[in-house]
Parts: C-alpha cells; sequence; structure tokens
C-alpha cells in the first residue's frame, strides 16, 4: 500500500550570509591650507666698495648665509649661532632692536659698543665678527671708528719708537760718559 507522505516542503535556495548594513566611505582626514611665513621687511642692500671689504654674505664655519635677518637677535645668531644669548642684552641697552637700529651708532658709540660687548664677556673674534658684519650692512661709523683706531694706533706706535730710541740715546750717552 503505498504511504503517502506528507509532501516535503520544497527545498530551499541556498542562503548567502546576512550582510551587514553598507558601511561608508573611509573620510579623508581635512586638509589643512598650508601655512605661510610672515613676510620680513626689506633689507637694505650692502655694496662693498672695495674688493678686499666684507660683504653682507660672511664665508667661513659658523657665519651666516644668504641675507641676514632684520631683528638684532636674528642678525647676531646669523652671524655666530649663540651670539644673540649672550649678548642680544648689550644691545637691547643701547636700544637697538633691529639693524636699521645701527645706523645711529656713532664712532664713540661704536667704541662703547665694542668695550660693553668686552664686558659681557666677548672675546676679541667675537667683536671683530660683529663689528665686520656692522660694516657690511653699512654702519659708517664702524669705517670711521676703525680708522680712528688705526691712526691712534700709528701714533701710539711712533710715540713709542721715539720714546725707545731716545731712551737708547740715553743709555748711551752715559756709556760714553
Amino acid at each position: 500500500d503505498p504511504t503517502t507522505h506528507p509532501a516535503e516542503p520544497p527545498a530551499e535556495p541556498p542562503t548567502e550570509p546576512p550582510t551587514e548594513p553598507p558601511t561608508e566611505p573611509p573620510t579623508e582626514p581635512p586638509v589643512e591650507p598650508p601655512v605661510e611665513p610672515p613676510e620680513e621687511p626689506a633689507e637694505p642692500s650692502v655694496e662693498p666698495t672695495a674688493p678686499d671689504e666684507p660683504t653682507a654674505e660672511p664665508t667661513g664655519e659658523g657665519e651666516g648665509e644668504g641675507e641676514p635677518p632684520s631683528d638684532v637677535t636674528g642678525w647676531l645668531d646669523w652671524i655666530e649661532p649663540g651670539l644673540a644669548q649672550l649678548y642680544g642684552g648689550v644691545f637691547a641697552e643701547f636700544g637697538a632692536e633691529d639693524t636699521f637700529d645701527l645706523q645711529a651708532f656713532d664712532e664713540a658709540g661704536i667704541t662703547e659698543l665694542r668695550v660693553s660687548l668686552a664686558r659681557a664677556g666677548a672675546d676679541e673674534a667675537q667683536v671683530t665678527k660683529i663689528m665686520d658684519s656692522m660694516e657690511a650692512l653699512g654702519i659708517e661709523a664702524v669705517s670711521l671708528e676703525k680708522s680712528s683706531k688705526l691712526e691712534a694706533s700709528a701714533s701710539l706706535l711712533a710715540a713709542e719708537a721715539d720714546e725707545a730710541e731716545a731712551e737708547e740715546a740715553e743709555a748711551a750717552a752715559e756709556v760714553a760718559a
């Protein structure tokens, strides 16, 4: 007797694994506009009058390259790293905030500056670098002060030579007597 079996349910089509809700595409981090450095004021052009005079672009290890900054502390560090920390206060005492303020120095002011730098611990090489750089910036008083020092040195040497000659003559006269 044929048995009737209840009809088997039709085979279900294969199921696909459940899908996750669609995800949003990854977002890019916001792009910030480039930051432009602040503009520096235009520097005065420096043109030496003779080939043996210093230029605005010193050469040698540790000395500045390119155009010097206009602020005194930047300019000092351009000459030699660390000079601003050591001697920036000396220039501040003279009221020099930027290199344009250095134009106000006269010969006496340059001499006072040299003395103040030495009192602050600057050695002769550092003072020379600073003065050469000031001269390259066109600070006329540096050149004038150098000329005065040379003239004074020449006069001093001449006076010392005359004194030595007089002492030799005196010693020779004593020996002869």
